[in-house]
Formats: C-alpha cells, sequence, structure tokens
C-alpha cells in the first residue's frame, strides 16, 4: 500500500511540475495528476501516475544514439540551438532557487520535429536524500547509472544542494551532442562502457577532449571553452547556474529567438525533417520528370497525329486541284441527251459563276436544281434553288461562285 507520507510527497512533486511547466515552454508539460488509481493491470495494490506531455522521439540519450548509428555528426548549430532550449529550462528553474539535480541526456526529451527539447524527469527535485543515497557509492561500491553524470567533489565531500549540478549535468549533455560519446569515457585513448572506469576518469579529472575525436574544428574551439568551464573539476570555477550561462556567446542568439516566440524548427530544420524534405522533393522532381515524359509522348504522337492529317489533307487538295482544273469545264453527250458544265471559279479562268446547260434531241428541257457547294472537307458552303433559262438550243442555269475551291453538286427536277 502506498502510505500516506508518499502520497503527499509525490503531490507536492506534481504541484512543483505544473509550476514549473506552465512557466517555460522547454519543461516537459504537466498533464495530469492520479493519486490513488487501480488499473486492470496492475491488482495489488494502489499506485499514483503523474501524467506529462508525451515527446514522440524519446530522450536525448536516444537520438544521440540514432545519431551515431546513421554516422551524422550533429552541426554546432544545432547544438546551440538545443542547448539554448535546456538552459532556457534550467535558468527557470534557478531563478525560482529550483535544481534539477540530475541532469543527463537520458532527462531530456525530443518533440517529434526531431530539434524542440523538454526538460523532464524532475524527481530528484523535491528528493534530494535519495540523490544522496544514490551518490554516497564508492569508486568500487554502488556504482549506479547516475553516478556517471556526477561531479567529482560528490565521491569526496558530503553532496551539497546547489545548481553547479546542473551546470556540470549540462557540460555532459553538450559533449555527449558533439562526441556521441561519455565526456569521461575513454581509456587508453579508446571508449569504454564501464562505469566504474569512467567513475576513476571522472575523479582523476581525465575529460576526453573535443579535438580527439572530431579533429581541430574551428567550431569546436568555443565549445571546448565552454565545457572547461562546466566540467571543471573544481567546483567554484564552474559558472554558478544557468543564469550565468545565458550569457556565453555561444547560445545569445538561440536563446533571444526561441524566448521570443520562435519555434526551435522554424530556426534549423531537423535533420531528419531535412531528409524527409529532400525525398519529397527528389519524389516530386522524378514525377515531374515523368509527367514531363508522358506530356513529350503525348506530343509527338499528336504531331505525327497532325502530320498525318495534314498530309492527307494535302494530298486531297492536290487531288481536288487536279480534278478541278480537269473539270472546271466538261461536256457529255449520250442517248440524245446533251449536259455542259463550266465552274467559275475565277483562279481557274472562270468568270465567277456556275454554268449548267441541258438539252436532248427534242431541244431544251426545262428544269429546276438545287446548287450545292461544298468544301474538301465535305461541308456546305452555299446553297440554293435555280430554275433554267433557254440559252441557244439548251436550257441553262447559273449560279454565283464563293470563293473557294469547292465541288459543285446539283439535284436536278426535269419540268
Amino acid at each position: 500500500m502506498i502510505s500516506s507520507s508518499q502520497i503527499e510527497e509525490t503531490e507536492e512533486e506534481a504541484r512543483n511540475l505544473e509550476m514549473l511547466s506552465s512557466g517555460n515552454q522547454f519543461i516537459v508539460q504537466f498533464v495530469d495528476f492520479l493519486p490513488m488509481e487501480r488499473p486492470d493491470w496492475f491488482k495489488l495494490t494502489s499506485i499514483s501516475f503523474l501524467v506529462m506531455e508525451f515527446c514522440e522521439l524519446g530522450s536525448l540519450s536516444d537520438w544521440i544514439g540514432r545519431r551515431k548509428q546513421q554516422g551524422r555528426w550533429t552541426s554546432a548549430e544545432e547544438v546551440a540551438l538545443i542547448g539554448a532550449q535546456i538552459i532556457s529550462a534550467l535558468a527557470f528553474c534557478h531563478s525560482r532557487d529550483i535544481a534539477h539535480l540530475d541532469v543527463k541526456p537520458q532527462n531530456v526529451f525530443i518533440k517529434g520535429d526531431g530539434i524542440t527539447i523538454r526538460v523532464g524527469d524532475f524527481g530528484s527535485v523535491m528528493h534530494l536524500e535519495s540523490i544522496e543515497a544514490t551518490i554516497e557509492g564508492t569508486r568500487t561500491d554502488g556504482v549506479k547509472n547516475t553516478l556517471i553524470y556526477t561531479p567529482p567533489e560528490s565521491f569526496t565531500e558530503p553532496l551539497r544542494r546547489s545548481a553547479r549540478l546542473d551546470v556540470w549535468g549540462f557540460g555532459h549533455i553538450i559533449q555527449e551532442l558533439l562526441t556521441f560519446e561519455h565526456a569521461f569515457c575513454r581509456v587508453d585513448g579508446r571508449p569504454t562502457r564501464n562505469q566504474r572506469q569512467i567513475v576513476n576518469n571522472i575523479c582523476d579529472h581525465k575529460r576526453t577532449k573535443l579535438a580527439e575525436i572530431r579533429g581541430e574544428n574551428e567550431e569546436m574551439v568555443d565549445f571546448e571553452i565552454l565545457l572547461q568551464k562546466c566540467l571543471n573539476p573544481r567546483k567554484l570555477l564552474r559558472p554558478e547556474n544557468a543564469l550565468q550561462l545565458r550569457g556565453e556567446a555561444i547560445f545569445c542568439e538561440f536563446l533571444e529567438r526561441i524566448e521570443s516566440g520562435e519555434a526551435p524548427n522554424e530556426i534549423i530544420a531537423p535533420p531528419e525533417e531535412i531528409i524527409r524534405r529532400l525525398r519529397e522533393t527528389n519524389q516530386q522532381q522524378e514525377d515531374l520528370i515523368e509527367a514531363q515524359k508522358r506530356r513529350i509522348r503525348e506530343l509527338e504522337a499528336k504531331l505525327e497525329k497532325n502530320e498525318n492529317r495534314k498530309r492527307k489533307i494535302r494530298e486531297l487538295k492536290q487531288i481536288c486541284k487536279e480534278q478541278q482544273e480537269n473539270e472546271q469545264r466538261w461536256e457529255v453527250a449520250e442517248n440524245g441527251w446533251n449536259l455542259k458544265f463550266k465552274a467559275g471559279n475565277k483562279d481557274l479562268g472562270g468568270d465567277g459563276w456556275h454554268h449548267l446547260w441541258i438539252g436532248s434531241k427534242d431541244g431544251g428541257v426545262r428544269f429546276k436544281a438545287v446548287v450545292q457547294e461544298i468544301d474538301i472537307n465535305g461541308d456546305e458552303l452555299s446553297r440554293g434553288e435555280v430554275t433554267s433559262e433557254p440559252d441557244g438550243q439548251k436550257q441553262k442555269i447559273k449560279s454565283k461562285w464563293v470563293g473557294r475551291s469547292c465541288y459543285v453538286r446539283y439535284n436536278i427536277t426535269l419540268l
């Protein structure tokens, strides 16, 4: 069963977390406190729950591990932006005489955009005695995970609650962001995961310099100077609190921007987002290229179709021209009938009128005709009805030429 004192301590922690998260956006946000719950999956006793903001990408330690696996160094700008967010959160706490006391990559969390952070796990704030129990071990006894982020004086003198503990933890975070390994993890030039050896290095002040891992790099110089301050083996030479860290030139610009309301992912697009955008851009370009290829094929097919159509039109026009040249004047005499035609096409010697004569062995026969002019596409250009008039031994009709190459069609009715 949960004791009443434990419930009171948890409630006090919840109140403090609610106060902290409501005052600074880079502290993991408090959602709710459930003091006495007995969930279906655990019927043995009641449990208290602190419900906090969900950070989709896990801890900063997870983030560093993914970066290391991908083989992509964190840029100086990314480190400065992440550091500025942590300083903003810690400075807010320190300005209210509250120390986190367990600052390390596992207690900083990453939002879904991959660059916005939240400082979390403030359980040590109100439980200083639990931290004392954690760090009371010596170099040979009781080594726990938090020990490797504990300053050297904690192994030789009683722990005193101090914001300098947070400054020490902050230095560890910056070094791990830049090197992907613990600041004191190297033995004989090679990294080790043996926590006892790491603790020994902390006590012996054997920090790995940035240049040993990142090489001689101008961007690392300012960070190396910062780390010499934050991870100084003499605690009184470290910055007193995060309020002093606000004055570090590396972070000033980013602090001003994020505390003025600019979102971190608007300042620096996170690498994951950059990769996603590049992939989207590449896909869009590939889709565009494929669409252009399809359009080119369509245009080529259309052009070929148009060329075929133009060729056929040219051939038809040529045929029509030849027919017109041959048919401008013709005369047919058969079975006692005589038909004569003269086209009105002025381009080919006509007078602007189409003439048709009909005669028979009995003389001219009166007739009427519906006259149509039809172009080479089969479209009707003109239509009219004409009645014949005598012209010598024949009857004749005439109709006006429309001024274009055309066929003339007669629908004749004898009167």
